[in-house]
């Protein structure tokens, strides 16, 4: 039997992103128990130190980070809970929201520590002197707004103000709409990695696209 907090979960998610795909996702996941394929980017820039990278507001979006008494907030639209929320900000990790009308409509994550990958399933290093923005996401009803650019741009304000060189993140290959808006702020791809998975044998194959600075 399911516990509670996932199944909560999953309604959040039906009712945020549609049953339609809902099923997909399930459909993947079942799949993905025995055989899994996925390949994804980690995209890096430099971080200008005070340059201020902030663009325009959006008309009724708030961009900025998340306060204390915006927690209880984000547990509404999050599929962990909100004792995680509040562990990922006694760890240091700072949360980008977008907020409209009362309701927050998008969620990063900004850390200087390594962190665990679902997409590939294994930890991402950072690095000395970068920072990572993870864990992204616009709900359905506020897509195709121009949000998650500012985000970014925000994500790097706070970057360079805590006085890191470089800002790095990971997208899948095949998730466009993110590599489009990374792309426009000035992020390029620095390695491709491909895990393939049967059952719990995992097998990766990096390949270094450009070098950094």
């Amino acid at each position: 039997m399911l516990p509670f907090s996932r199944i909560g979960a999953i309604q959040r998610f039906i009712k945020q992103e549609g049953l339609t795909t809902a099923l997909q996702r399930a459909l993947r996941v079942l799949v993905g128990l025995v055989y899994r394929r996925e390949s994804a980017y980690i995209l890096f820039r430099t971080v200008d130190r005070g340059s201020g990278h902030l663009l325009a507001s959006l008309d009724g979006i708030n961009v900025g980070l998340l306060r204390g008494d915006q927690i209880n907030l984000l547990a509404k639209i999050i599929y962990y809970g909100r004792d995680e929320i509040v562990s990922r900000l006694n760890d240091g990790q700072k949360c980008i929201i977008a907020e409209y009308q009362g309701s927050i409509v998008h969620y990063s994550w900004l850390t200087s520590k390594d962190e665990y990958a679902h997409e590939l399933e294994k930890v991402i290093p950072v690095g000395t002197g970068e920072r990572y923005l993870f864990n992204c996401r616009t709900l359905a009803s506020a897509r195709r707004r121009g949000i998650f650019p500012v985000v970014i741009a925000r994500a790097l304000d706070e970057a360079g103000n805590s006085d890191a060189s470089h800002m790095i993140t990971l997208v899948s290959k095949n998730n466009r709409s993110s590599l489009r808006a990374f792309t426009k702020m000035g992020f390029r791809i620095r390695e491709e990695i491909t895990m393939t998975r049967f059952l719990n044998f995992h097998k990766y194959r990096t390949k270094n696209v450009i070098n950094h600075d």
